[in-house]
């Protein structure tokens, strides 16, 4: 019954009950997805050319750079105009908040930077909701969720829930959408034990889940020797896949895994597909750009700072927005035929990248560091001025006591022989007010 109320219901009272386009947009998706980059690319430039316009004509902040700058504007030349545009930073959307808002558009506000601890405060128009919901039906599609199809949602953050499961939204979700939600902001062995009798009973086509959580539920699944249903896929999102993260999921599950790549502010950017060559942008919905430090074009496979400039929300328009992860381009065309550009890899946030004399770590390299030591239930490293602090949670003190001094050695390998590390034994390490759990934090970045 509601697989049959959220393939053939749900539309029509997304329609005319909540006035949303949502399914009309990913229907169109569906076709354009296959049409060549080119094809795709000149859509995405009648987009771009659209919301800049729009922008510059109706958001007090861009008249006003538009002004001062001289910019103008064609369609046929608006990705090299779009470059005489400043960037937008978090600093410079809190100070010209109200000069960024069109107060003709009713909008809801929304935030983000708890996992950065650099807050944003944003307003989006329904507009931008319905675009990103088509992205993500479109996103579970790629990973075999099709319409009506039954997903656990292993989500962490609490806003979300108690948003998702209260009022009139919560009862479509719960009676129209064929989702079932189960907090893991707290991630005990009651509730994981809990949870996975849940999915053997419902028995989910797909698991949507935050990475940590996804990763945490899986180490359970094996220490314990614990079945579990396998489902077609589980997506993972809200936080960095690390290698040892997918190959622990895939162990415990038995599935494909799929990352979706995304942020509050500008919603849906990229997913992976079943080839698994990188992210396919949405280009529909995103205009993205990867920038060195003198904001320059990254070439192909450089790493970079992600710049966005999201397509549909004309309410707080957010042009070369900074959205605070660094990543990658890939010129390669993925094998799936779909018309859509590659993000070779996203490589996490700016504020999580620790930096040493020698410049900055890869966290890659950092996680595989942590490898193999039994004695370390949970960790995470801070960093503080010159000084590295690593919190423990351990299972063994006997077993640390040896695994420390491996450890140590290992990370002045990385981080140089003169390194300051100091290590704290802490029975938790608590999760960001998102539900999103921290590996990394460079606490000197978030002073400036």
């Amino acid at each position: 019954m509601r697989k049959f109320l959220a393939k053939y219901i749900a539309p029509i009272l997304w329609k005319y009950v909540k006035k949303s386009n949502r399914y009309d947009i990913y229907k169109e998706y569906q076709k354009l997805q296959w049409n060549t980059l080119e094809d795709n690319l000149e859509l995405q430039k009648s987009k771009l050319y659209k919301i800049v316009d729009y922008a510059i004509r109706n958001i007090p902040y861009y008249k006003k750079v538009a002004k001062d700058r001289n910019i103008k504007i064609s369609r046929e030349t608006i990705f090299s105009d779009i470059k005489k545009f400043p960037v937008l930073t978090k600093d410079i959307l809190r100070d010209n908040f109200d000069d960024l808002m069109n107060r003709n558009i009713k909008a809801k506000m929304n935030t983000s930077g708890g996992s950065t601890g650099e807050q944003a405060i944003f307003m989006q128009d329904k507009n931008m909701y319905d675009y990103n919901a088509a992205s993500k039906i479109l996103f579970d599609e790629w990973a075999g969720r099709e319409g009506g199809d039954l997903l656990v949602k292993l989500w962490g953050s609490e806003r979300d829930i108690l948003k998702g499961n209260a009022g009139k939204k919560g009862f479509l979700v719960r009676n129209f959408s064929n989702v079932i939600v189960l907090n893991t902001y707290k991630m005990s062995e009651k509730n994981m034990l809990k949870y996975v009798e849940i999915i053997n009973k419902e028995k989910p086509v797909m698991i949507l889940a935050y990475a940590t959580s996804a990763f945490e539920i899986s180490k359970f699944i094996i220490q314990n020797n614990i079945k579990v249903y396998s489902p077609k896929a589980i997506m993972t999102s809200a936080g960095m896949l690390f290698p040892y993260f997918k190959n622990s999921i895939k162990k415990a599950f038995r599935c494909a895994i799929y990352n979706r790549y995304g942020s509050r502010e500008v919603g849906d950017i990229a997913c992976t597909c079943e080839k698994h060559n990188g992210f396919h942008i949405n280009i529909f919905t995103q205009y993205l750009e990867i920038l060195d430090e003198s904001l320059n074009e990254t070439g192909d496979g450089v790493v970079g700072d992600i710049y966005v400039t999201h397509l549909s929300n004309y309410a707080m328009p957010l042009i070369r927005y900074k959205i605070g992860d660094r990543g990658s381009f890939s010129k390669k065309r993925c094998l799936c035929g779909r018309g859509f550009p590659l993000i070779k890899k996203i490589e996490g946030r700016v504020g999580c990248v620790l930096k040493t004399k020698n410049g900055a770590v890869d966290s890659t390299a950092l996680t595989t560091s942590f490898y193999f030591f039994k004695s370390i239930k949970k960790y995470q490293v801070v960093q503080r001025n010159d000084e590295f602090i690593i919190r423990v949670v351990i299972n063994s003190e006997k077993n640390w006591n040896e695994d420390r001094n491996e450890l140590e050695k290992k990370l002045k390998k990385i981080f140089g022989k003169d390194t300051k590390f100091k290590f704290k034994i802490v029975n938790e390490i608590p999760c960001t007010k998102s539900g999103k759990y921290l590996f990394f934090i460079n606490e000197n970045e978030f002073k400036k």
